[in-house]
This record gives structure tokens, C-alpha cells and sequence, in this order.
């Protein structure tokens, strides 16, 4: 039965290809200048692996939002401006190469290629968008909890941070379990609490089945393992094979070394992992613009092969290339257009336009027309002087319309009234 989700899962790998024109077209203010510089970016197919998922992916969304890392087919580039060494980076098995002789990190399954490394603080976020065949698990070549957190170990030793041995995970833990040990006797010490008064028993009735499941003891609970995480394996030694299922009790024996080793280092990585979201999820909601919009597929030998592997650096020149295009045609002035009147509506069609004028001109009162003095008369009386003209109507549909309405009320009102008969029947 095939695994198939409707978004990607972190701790995979993955091909990972941009596309520039979806995503310079998803931002605010572009012009026709810069879809046609996103078109002219040629954007290459990268091995990456999906670090963590930045907000929560939801069906209804066209793009999940994720942060990658480019995996890399060579060494890291020294860069002294930056203290970047070429040693800073974790081999990928099956290659076994690197400076300082570390050992590498191995998948589930084999890794296809065997000149790939991981490096050090190269994450990037991406939208990585939606696919209508999904993700499907069992294509998908994962990393392990206990191989991920070797690797955080070595970026760990790269950035300052003392690496933690075997030896060192074997006295934390065994601390840890001598401060349960005092934390168990303080608690033992302390005198008994009173028994609780018996509940009440509900006399039968009816309803017997009812009443017997009410009567019940209520089972004793038993804490959850994951509040003593060294008292059973963790996910990462059930993943290699490790640990022993037997000891998953409370009050078993102590866990071995790779479960206390991965406990104390999936603890580290959800701290980290907690502190780097919030900046994160504030950039995406800031301008989500600026990530590039990637598709993403598990199956790496149908879309790479071992020779083509990009450089990871290539990766960041298309991104800032894509954020420059976006940030210049934001800066760009855009083309003035016409002010439009408030009192005016933007369009009315001609079949509207005209019984408004006709419902208008029915509204004003005849002017009666003049009358041509008898003969009589024109010897007392002067000629009048000419009429005035008077100014042609302004046309002003909202009020003519506003007429119309009052009238068509004004006919419904009467139509409702009862009719009032003048026969007693």
C-alpha cells in the first residue's frame, strides 16, 4: 500500500527545480519588464534535503513553505572573509572522503550517488508547490534521527560548539537517572496521603449495563514513556534498529547508548528548531514574494544524475537574481491613469441611460406655450420681451435613477393596499 501524502516530508531528499516566472508573477507590482527577466533566467534541477517545514501545510494551500539544503557533489569552497573552511561539510555514504577523516552519514535507503556532502548553514526557504500526484513515502530516500543528529554534531564542532562523545552521553544520562533516583526517594519519603472517599454507588435499576460500567474501578494510570524519555528507544533507534522494546517500561533498565544519545540530540534540535521558526513564519508573512516558488520530486535518479549535480552556490545566484527583478520593479514608477469624478459612475450602459432621461422629462411640469396677443389686446398691452432660455438639463443618472426607484415604490405601495368595495357585501 503506497504512502502518498499531499505535502512533502521533512527529513527527505529530493529534486528541487525553480520556476522564475511563477514566482515573480505571485508578486505585487510587477510589470511586463520583469516576467519577461524572469523568463531569461534559465533555472537548473538541484539535490537538496528538506530540513523543516516553516508553516503548516494545509490542502486548500497552493504552496508549502519549507526550509531546503542544497546538498553539494565536492568539497566547500574555502572563504576566509567568512571563516569557511573546506572541512565544514558531512560526507554522504557511500563516499567516504574528507579532510579530517569524518565518518559518514548514511540513508535509508543507499544514497544513489557517491560524491554528494552535505554543508553547513546553507538553508534557504522555498515554496514548494503543490502537485496533484502528492508525495509518495515509499520513493522518498530519508535520513534517520540518529544520522541527522551526527550531522548537527559536526556543524556543531565547525561553528565552536564542543562535540559531544559517546563517553560524555553516558554520564548526562547517567546523571539524569541518579536525579530521577533522588527525585523517586524525596517522593517516597513524604507520608501518605488519606484514601479518598469511596465513590458513590448508583442503586440498579433499569439500565443494568449502565450502571455496572459506572460501578467500575477506574484503572490506574501509567505515565506516558515520552515524560522519561531514557526509559524506552526513540524514534531514531527503532528507525536503525537499536534499543530494545522490552525497556520501554517505567521503572525498566536504563536505554542504551544511541537512544540517550539521539534523545538528548532531537531535545537540541527541537530547541533550535522552536527559536528559528518564529523568525522564519515573520519573514514568509512579511513577503512571501521573495521565496521562490520550486516543484519538488523523491525520485532523484529520474531527474539527476551522479556527473550533473549542480554547485549549491548556483542555487543562491538564482534565487538573488530573482529578488533583485521583484525589488526592481517595485521601485519602478507606474503609468498615471485618469482621475475618475466621485459623484460619477465609471460605466452605464445606453439601455439605462435613456428611460432615466425620459422618467427625468417627465417629472418637470409642462411649460405651457406662448400665446399670441388678440388684437384688442395689443394696442393696451406692450410687447413682452423675449423668454429667457433656459440652460440645457445636466444629465445625472444616480439621481435619475434614484427617481425611478421612488416611483417603482411608490406603484408597489399602491398595488398592496386593500381595495375598499363601496357594496356592504
Amino acid at each position: 500500500m503506497s504512502r502518498t501524502r499531499y505535502y512533502p516530508s521533512a527529513g527527505c531528499y529530493a529534486a528541487l527545480r525553480m520556476d522564475p516566472v511563477a514566482t515573480v508573477a505571485s508578486a505585487s507590482g510587477i510589470d511586463k519588464v520583469a516576467i519577461d527577466a524572469a523568463r531569461a533566467i534559465q533555472p537548473k534541477t538541484y539535490l537538496v534535503y528538506i530540513d523543516q517545514d516553516i508553516t503548516l501545510p494545509h490542502p486548500s494551500l497552493p504552496w508549502f513553505c519549507y526550509s531546503v539544503m542544497p546538498v553539494a557533489p565536492c568539497l566547500r569552497p574555502a572563504d576566509p572573509a567568512r571563516k569557511v573552511k573546506p572541512t565544514m561539510c558531512v560526507p554522504i555514504a557511500p563516499n567516504n572522503t574528507h579532510p579530517d577523516a569524518r565518518a559518514p552519514i548514511h540513508t535509508a535507503p543507499s544514497f544513489p550517488f557517491a560524491n554528494c556532502y552535505h554543508w553547513d548553514s546553507t538553508a534557504l526557504t522555498v515554496r514548494i508547490r503543490a502537485a496533484a500526484r502528492g508525495w509518495n513515502q515509499d520513493e522518498a530516500t530519508t535520513l534517520p534521527t540518529n544520522e541527522h543528529s551526527q550531522m548537527l554534531s559536526y556543524f556543531s564542532a565547525d561553528n565552536g560548539v564542543p562535540r559531544l562523545d559517546p563517553d560524555a552521553m553516558l554520564r548526562m544520562e547517567a546523571e539524569m537517572l541518579a536525579e530521577k533516583e533522588r527525585v523517586s526517594l524525596a517522593l517516597a519519603a513524604l507520608p501518605p496521603l488519606p484514601p479518598p472517599p469511596p465513590p458513590p454507588v448508583i442503586p440498579d435499576s433499569e439500565f443494568p449495563g449502565v450502571v455496572s460500567f459506572v460501578n467500575q474501578p477506574i484503572p490506574p494510570q501509567v505515565p506516558h514513556p515520552r515524560y522519561w524519555p531514557f526509559w524506552g528507544p526513540s524514534d531514531s533507534s527503532s528507525m536503525t534498529g537499536t534499543g530494545d522494546a522490552g525497556e520501554s517500561a517505567p521503572g525498566g533498565t536504563a536505554s542504551t547508548v544511541n537512544t540517550s544519545v539521539d534523545s538528548f540530540a532531537e531535545s537540541l534540535r527541537a530547541l533550535k528548531t522552536t527559536t528559528g521558526l518564529q523568525a522564519l513564519r515573520a519573514q514568509v508573512k512579511a513577503d512571501a514574494a521573495l521565496f521562490p516558488v520550486v516543484d519538488l520530486w523523491y525520485d532523484l535518479t529520474a531527474h539527476l544524475a551522479q556527473d550533473e549535480i549542480p554547485d549549491p552556490l548556483d542555487f543562491f545566484r538564482e534565487r538573488r537574481q530573482i529578488v533583485k527583478i521583484i525589488k526592481e520593479a517595485r521601485k519602478r514608477p507606474r503609468r498615471p491613469t485618469a482621475p475618475i469624478e466621485p459623484d460619477e459612475p465609471e460605466a452605464v450602459e445606453p439601455a439605462i441611460i435613456e428611460p432615466t432621461i425620459i422618467a427625468a422629462a417627465l417629472d418637470e411640469p409642462a411649460q405651457s406655450l406662448p400665446v399670441s396677443p388678440t388684437e384688442s389686446e395689443s394696442s393696451n398691452v406692450q410687447a413682452a420681451p423675449e423668454p429667457v432660455k433656459a440652460k440645457p438639463r445636466r444629465i445625472r443618472p444616480r439621481k435619475n435613477l434614484r427617481q425611478m426607484r421612488e416611483r417603482v415604490d411608490k406603484l408597489f405601495d399602491r398595488a398592496t393596499r386593500p381595495i375598499r368595495s363601496r357594496f356592504p357585501f
